[in-house]
């Protein structure tokens, strides 16, 4: 009974902080700073079905990948590159929240060293194994466990040259996904 009240509870504590973004009953940027510094910590992302996404081809690709946006921060640094601007026209085309924050704030929210000007938080999706459209005769690499995102990313790239026609991740493979970029990588992913 006490695991059916403390999971009751966790659902509550999720469905606030959708309801703080999407209704603003806090502005939006004190909200969606907060989810992302939250983020940034191993459990909140363990118990909350979101990712932070930083820099402007992660963002694009997000988008591409019809994921559902919670919101994005961006400075004025995103604006200065025509990439950069055409992103934000984008989100704002998609329905995303934008909240325009000063460099110095975006720099204390991202987690590179140099940041592109936005960071944005997305749901993760959910997929099943059903859902991969794989050739016949073509392996499906699945990774559980691993954690390193170098090794994810090496992972994937020697997948995709041995012909893998999709990956399965594993749900606590998440936190990883942020750090991980592949150009012209177009495997279906399925996470479990």
């Amino acid at each position: 009974m006490v695991n059916a009240i403390g999971k009751a509870l966790l659902s509550l504590r999720r469905a606030a902080v959708r309801l703080e973004i999407v209704e603003g009953s806090m502005p939006m940027a004190q909200t969606l700073a907060k989810l992302i510094r939250n983020l940034q910590r191993r459990n909140a992302r363990r118990r909350l079905p979101l990712a932070v996404v930083e820099g402007v081809r992660l963002v694009e690709e997000a988008l591409e990948a019809n994921l559902v946006f919670e919101g994005a921060v961006v400075s004025s640094t995103l604006q200065r590159a025509e990439r950069g601007a055409r992103l934000r026209e984008c989100l704002q085309k998609a329905g995303v929240g934008i909240q325009q924050v000063s460099d110095r704030e975006l720099a204390d929210l991202a987690d590179t060293d140099t940041p592109q000007g936005i960071v944005a938080v997305v749901q993760h999706p959910h997929w099943s194994v059903a859902d991969l459209c794989v050739e016949h005769g073509r392996p499906i690499l699945v990774l559980d466990g691993v954690q390193d995102p170098g090794n994810v990313g090496t992972l994937l790239r020697t997948g995709y040259a041995l012909g893998a026609g999709g990956v399965v991740l594993d749900a606590r493979n998440g936190e990883v996904l942020a750090l991980v970029s592949l150009p012209d990588f177009d495997p279906n992913l399925a996470g479990q």
